[in-house]
């Protein structure tokens, strides 16, 4: 016998399907003819013993007569090949359990002679009875010539040789176990084909598995297909096939909501209002889609497209430029954005007769000189850029000698106040950063004057942005999580990305803070200008990293960049309602959001003095004036306390304060070195040496009066600086002055510069100041 086979296994007989109901056993072999012996007739006989545990369950025989050819020799052999069928039943015509059996052949060559013999050779029972009598006789591998013969009430037979195999089969009557990982039963999907994909677990393996009639490809126990899907409610069948033929279907309902919107669009650059000062305009945005972005279109003309992120160059001529940012996404659906720039009109040659305005931009989070930010005045359609230093020079034309009509006075990025006079805004930016604004007036002083603005601090925008879905409302929070913007179900008009950025310092304001507040907690909301439905508001959340009191009343302002008749800060408690400090004391909340800007929720400061807040101490000291002694906002609690004509560093940001008294209660310095002593010198790494020279006016006429809606002094003489032969004209800031009767406060930034622009050296400078 050379072998014994058992196919299908595994095999399914109690299932009753059709499909691998029953097994055959094949077995093959050779029989040798066992000598030269004539009148001899043989057969086969194949006794198939199916047990499991050393137990039969199942007896079969079967019995194949064999004849060799004529005139064969002793030793000649025929190949034989014989099969049985088993159904899974036992001796008693039941079904046996799951599990695997033990097959065991037994492989006899019998003969009996041929004269005399009447009836056909032996079956079933009474071939088993005989066969087991004669193996009796001979055993196992017995039966030769010495062997006698048997008889049994047939033809007597004979064992001439026997051989015995052995094979495993295994029963599985139990069905596969079939489990879909996508998609989720009762999900509705946007997109179409979809994958289906899961798993089958079984012990006889998988064979085969359908989803809805289709082949799926198989990955050892794991399936996937790909399917397509119609409008609506689909009911999707996952069919499975064990390897005994057991079978087992699961079925999931999956509705397909075809996409029919079109893409998100954010432009990051420019903004809405953006006044640009050169062509061609590089625009960069993203464009988001459940389905893909197909493509994305700037004005007709395709945009490079990468990653989800997108830029194109776009051509602008002088004055409003409307740009147009169409994307599409892998359903032809369409959706469109607008911003509207403008290309400031060509300035004035710069001449001998133009003044300047210098300062100074840093990098908030470095602490160094930023290179390359643009310092423009749409106003007057003049521009430049930061050096490698950090500074500028922008040239700025005199104001017209002759006053205008009001209607006229109007401009964007400045405005007249009084004739041959006005005031102008500068914008510095970088793209990445938040911008800053400095508000200065020109004109009234001669020709080729220098006006220095306070050092602007650019902090980076975050990086974060959260999409808020109109109709469901939600969360936008920062990328540190220290602020959250919460939206109630259609406080937007449309979905929108949200960027929320904490300002870390007063100091990274867009604009400084009125004398008459100081900095708490800044954040900056983009899209800037976007305003919430009609009676619809948001609340804005910031972590109460300042340790506030629960409970405590807050002020908070807004900065309106397009502000009358500059950006200015507006307070909008009034009319918002201030921010509190929840029962916790984790967070601070104001929940009169209407629109996005830069909010900075503030305390209040007292002339003299900080108004005290509980749980804070006390107010600290001051020698007048409404930053309460500090050289900037720096933050709770005070950074020093500053007596009257002293010096002093602020701790915060390493600043030079030095406070002067001019008119009747100024007139004496202890020191004696001169008018209004400078007596510290400070440098750091982050800044070039600066002086921070405050001075109070004492007179009988320092009360403000309202000029076009703002305050500003009854006189109308700027102060001019002068040192070490440098002439600095520098007119009133309304924003900055704290006004007492007959007092008036004055403040200058000096920035260590000679007339020609290099940095003096370290030293004692007398300085003069005209009021």
């Amino acid at each position: 016998m050379t072998s014994v086979a058992a196919t299908p296994d595994p095999f399914s007989p109690g299932v009753g399907d059709g499909r691998a109901d029953s097994i055959v056993v094949s077995i093959a072999g050779a029989a040798a003819l066992p000598g030269n012996r004539k009148k001899v007739e043989y057969a086969v006989a194949s006794y198939v013993v199916v047990a499991q545990g050393g137990i039969a369950v199942r007896t079969l025989v079967t019995l194949v007569p064999i004849a060799f050819p004529p005139g064969s020799r002793p030793g000649t052999t025929i190949d034989i090949a014989v099969g049985e069928e088993w159904d899974g039943r036992d001796e008693h015509g039941g079904f046996v359990l799951d599990g695997t059996y033990d097959v065991r052949v037994v492989h006899a060559l019998l003969g009996r002679k041929t004269s005399g013999a009447t009836e056909p050779w032996p079956a079933g029972d009474d071939l088993v009875l005989g066969l087991v009598a004669t193996l009796s006789g001979g055993g196992p591998g017995g039966g030769g010539e010495g062997s006698p013969w048997a008889g049994y009430g047939h033809d007597g037979v004979k064992l001439f040789g026997i051989d015995d195999a052995g094979t495993t089969v295994r029963v599985d009557d139990a069905p596969p176990e079939v489990f879909i990982d996508r998609p989720t039963d009762g999900s509705t999907v946007m997109i179409s084909p979809v994958s289906v994909a899961g798993r089958i677990v079984d012990a006889s393996g998988v064979r085969d598995v359908w989803v809805n009639g289709l082949p799926a490809t198989l990955f050892g126990p794991q399936f996937e297909v790909s399917l397509d899907l119609e409008p609506g409610p689909n009911v999707i069948d996952v069919l499975a096939e064990d390897g005994a033929g057991n079978r087992a279907i699961a079925t999931l309902t999956v509705t397909f909501a075809p996409d029919t919107t079109g893409p998100t669009i954010v432009i990051d650059y420019p903004l809405p209002g953006d006044v640009l000062l050169a062509t061609p305009l590089n625009l960069v945005g993203r464009a988001a889609d459940d389905s893909g972005v197909t493509g994305v279109f700037v004005n007709g003309s395709a945009a490079q497209l990468a990653g989800g992120e997108f830029h194109a160059a776009v051509d602008l001529e002088p004055g409003p430029n409307r740009v147009e940012v169409l994307a599409e996404d892998g359903w032809g659906n369409r959706s469109s954005i607008v911003v509207v720039v403008e290309l400031a009109e060509s300035g004035p040659p710069v001449t001998d007769e133009d003044g300047w305005v210098r300062g100074e931009v840093f990098d908030d989070a470095t602490g160094e000189p930023m290179a390359g930010a643009v310092v423009s005045c749409a106003s007057i359609g003049r521009w430049t850029a930061t050096g490698d230093d950090g500074t500028f020079a922008l040239p700025v034309p005199p104001a017209p000698s002759q006053p205008r009509p009001l209607a006229t006075h109007l401009v964007m990025g400045g405005y007249f106040d009084t004739p041959g006079t006005r005031s102008i805004t500068v914008s510095i930016s970088k793209f990445g950063y938040l911008a800053g604004y400095r508000t200065i007036d020109i004109g009234r002083l001669p020709a080729a004057v220098e006006r220095v603005v306070s050092p602007v601090w650019l902090t980076k925008r975050d990086l974060v942005r959260s999409v808020v879905r109109a109709a469901e409302g939600g969360t936008a929070r920062s990328g540190d999580g220290t602020v959250q913007v919460v939206f109630p179900p259609g406080a937007l008009a449309e979905d929108t990305a949200v960027t929320v950025t904490p300002i870390p310092r007063g100091r990274t304001l867009p604009s400084p803070l009125p004398g008459s507040t100081r900095f708490t907690y800044a954040v900056d909301l983009q899209p800037n200008g976007l305003a919430l439905q009609p009676g619809m508001s948001a609340t804005l959340r910031v972590r109460n990293s300042l340790g506030l009191p629960p409970g405590a009343l807050v002020p908070v302002g807004r900065f309106e960049t397009s502000g009358f008749p500059a950006p200015q800060w507006r307070d909008v408690s009034a009319t918002r309602g201030q921010a509190v400090v929840d029962p916790t004391g984790q967070w601070v909340e104001w929940n009169g959001l209407t629109g996005f800007s830069t909010y900075d929720i503030n305390l209040p400061s007292l002339s003299g003095a900080l108004a005290p807040v509980a749980g804070l101490g006390g107010a600290p000291g001051g020698g007048g004036g409404g930053s309460g002694g500090c050289a900037g906002d720096c933050g709770l609690p005070p950074c020093h306390q500053q007596e009257t004509g002293a010096s002093s560093v602020s701790r915060s940001d390493g600043a030079l304060r030095e406070v002067v008294e001019i008119g009747p209660t100024g007139a004496g310095n202890p020191d004696g070195l001169s008018p209004w002593p400078l007596r510290l010198v400070y440098s750091s790494r982050a800044v070039a040496p600066t002086a921070l020279i405050e001075a109070y006016a004492h007179g009988g006429s320092m009360a403000p009066v309202p000029v076009l809606g703002r305050n500003v002094p009854s006189i109308a003489t700027p102060y001019v600086l002068e040192v070490h032969g440098r002439r600095i004209a520098v007119d009133y800031d309304p924003a900055l002055p704290d006004f007492e009767p007959g007092r008036a406060r004055f403040r200058y930034l000096f920035d260590g510069r000679s007339r020609t622009g290099e940095m003096l050296p370290t030293g004692l400078y007398p300085f003069g100041l005209s009021i």
